[in-house]
């Protein structure tokens, strides 16, 4: 929760830089805009200087993180851009609003989020992954792939012990019969 006021304030900022750039604002209104940004990145350098012990190493790391993004969006209007492959498909997630989407189920599902992404519907709509349409069949006969080639290594890396094993053991005998 310490990182939603941040959030809010990505969100407010990427929102103000779309409506300086539209044409319905005119030259006062621009300004305007343009000065509550400038101040507004002012205060969010002297809040990123700001410690507290109270926090841990990694909160406090991640609040400098997520701070360095909202000052670059409010200083030049910049957006986080961030690139999530799963398989060989890559889903780029653009600006605050996706990012903060993203964050949150990464956050929720872990590891999990990869096999949700080609699985589920719902996220693949959110973050514009296209999903394939593997048919069971396809799908076993990958996962069988998998595991006939897992087997094949184990086999290969038992051959190559026992080979070491007896090469080890050959030279053994020869230095205690030189001896």
């Amino acid at each position: 929760f310490r990182f939603v006021p941040g959030h809010t304030m990505g969100l407010l900022c990427e929102s103000a830089n779309l409506e300086s750039d539209s044409d319905n604002l005119d030259e006062k209104q621009d300004r305007d805009v343009e000065v509550q940004m400038d101040r507004l990145a002012e205060k969010l350098g002297e809040l990123q200087s700001v410690s507290s012990k109270s926090q841990h190493r990694k909160d406090k790391a991640r609040i400098r993180a997520g701070f360095r993004e909202i000052l670059r969006t409010a200083e030049d209007g910049s957006v986080p851009q961030e690139k999530v492959t799963v398989k060989s498909t890559t889903v780029h997630i653009n600006g605050w609003a996706k990012t903060i989407q993203y964050g949150e189920a990464r956050r929720w599902l872990g590891i999990g989020i990869q096999q949700h992404l080609k699985m589920n519907p719902l996220l693949s709509a959110i973050f514009n992954y296209e999903l394939k349409d593997l048919s069971r069949d396809e799908e076993r006969a990958t996962r069988e792939d998998k595991i006939y080639q897992s087997k094949v290594n184990v086999r290969a890396l038992k051959s190559k012990t026992r080979k070491d094993r007896a090469r080890k053991t050959e030279a053994l005998l020869r230095n205690d019969e030189d001896d």
